[in-house]
């Protein structure tokens, strides 16, 4: 996330929660942008394939992983999570956590019960459906946040136009996510 955003990895999240940074100096700010790369249709996608398309201005902060944390699920379940996700949400409109399936790696599964709500991202042509049922069937029966939507990564324009989710000059419209 931090290279795709352009912005420094070497201290975030590790380092919050270990108590060794406060999250004021880890938290980065995501400059605006003018150029969106576009990924081809025909291939995989070549550099940020994703654009949000918006009529108000705002401020998109990035707390990124930082270094390697010895032992990631007791770091995650000592509690100090839960607190660092309050105090954000006090300070922002919405905190979004990019987590692995909690099929590949048992660390999200502690953030399931401090989350309002999730939403699953899978890639076309690389999630196997099998993979996805598991998934949701493993959400369903767990006392966690509802599944809010699924996000199709990798999709074509052709395929994005063929399900009505771009507008007629290619574009996402106001509000809509637009992934190729």
């Amino acid at each position: 996330m931090a290279k795709l955003l352009g912005l420094k990895a070497a201290q975030g999240l590790t380092e919050v929660l270990a108590g060794t940074m406060p999250v004021e100096d880890a938290m980065q700010r995501v400059l605006p942008s003018t150029a969106v790369a576009h990924a081809d249709a025909l291939g995989p996608p070549a550099g940020v394939a994703t654009a949000v398309e918006s009529g108000s201005k705002g401020s998109l902060f990035v707390l990124t992983g930082g270094g390697p944390a010895v032992n990631p699920p007791a770091l995650l379940a000592n509690g100090a999570i839960t607190d660092l996700l309050r105090s954000l949400a006090d300070d922002f409109d919405y905190v979004l956590i990019d987590a692995p399936s909690p099929m590949e790696v048992s660390d999200a599964m502690s953030l399931l019960n401090v989350v309002d709500g999730i939403v699953i991202v899978a890639r076309l042509g690389h999630t196997r459906e099998v993979s996805a049922r598991r998934l949701t069937q493993l959400l369903a029966h767990t006392s966690s946040a509802p599944v809010l939507g699924l996000v199709a990564n990798c999709v074509s324009r052709a395929e994005a136009q063929r399900y009505g989710f771009s507008s007629p000059r290619g574009r996402a419209g106001r509000g809509w996510l637009a992934s190729r």
